[in-house]
């Protein structure tokens, strides 16, 4: 986030967000088999496959900014080296049709589904994060 929308952040949680089209960058399978071998590029490489299966996506580690206006996820610098395609998420609070929680363990799930598609945040103390996102979407 640049420095002039940090103004009207209300709450900022360390998150992770499921993003369905993120996919491992190459630079992964370099530091795999570097510590691992073929071994350790076969194991990542199934690792991360089996993930984005299951999942439908993988979790991405970053940043969620509640604003007055918006949802903001931005993903973590660790991430932007060793996934591509995730970029920062920006949701105006407009285009929310609804705000739930979904089972997770150790951490729970915030679903944010929009006009455009479904976000899903997985942060410690979702609940109440879920319940401000609410209070200031009015």
């Amino acid at each position: 986030m640049n420095s002039n929308s940090t103004t009207d952040v209300i709450e900022k949680k360390t998150s992770n967000a499921l993003i369905e089209n993120a996919t491992p960058n190459f630079n992964v399978y370099l530091i795999s088999f570097a510590t691992g071998g073929v071994g350790g590029v076969l194991a990542m490489g199934a690792i991360l496959g089996g993930a984005n299966k299951i999942f439908k996506g993988l979790w991405v580690g970053g940043t969620t900014y509640l604003t007055k206006e918006k949802i903001i996820f931005e993903p973590n610098k660790l991430n932007k080296m060793f996934q591509s395609n995730i970029d920062q998420i920006q949701i105006p609070h407009s285009d929310i049709n609804s705000v739930t929680r979904e089972f997770g363990l150790i951490t729970g799930i915030i679903r944010i589904d929009t006009k455009n598609g479904i976000l899903k945040l997985r942060c410690y103390g979702s609940s109440e994060f879920m319940e401000k996102i609410v209070r200031v979407m009015g």
